[in-house]
């Protein structure tokens, strides 16, 4: 039975080897790094968020606060 590699890196590893696949693995590494450094500078700060207020923003002005 042939072995499945879910992940790009397994496919690479398995189609160049372990002596060929470290640059494409490498590259590949590169960019997950960039799209999380995008993905940190595109969240907002939530340091000084007011979670009561923010939830209740909604309902300001449409319908009262529910009880409880």
């Amino acid at each position: 039975m042939e072995e499945r590699h879910p992940h790009c890196a397994g496919q690479i590893l398995r189609a160049y080897g372990v002596k060929d696949a470290y640059m494409y693995i490498g590259a590949l590494v590169m960019v997950y790094i960039v799209l999380a450094i995008i993905a940190i500078l595109r969240t907002p700060e939530t340091k000084s968020t007011n979670l009561e207020v923010d939830a209740a923003a909604p309902y300001s002005s449409k319908r009262p606060l529910p009880a409880g």
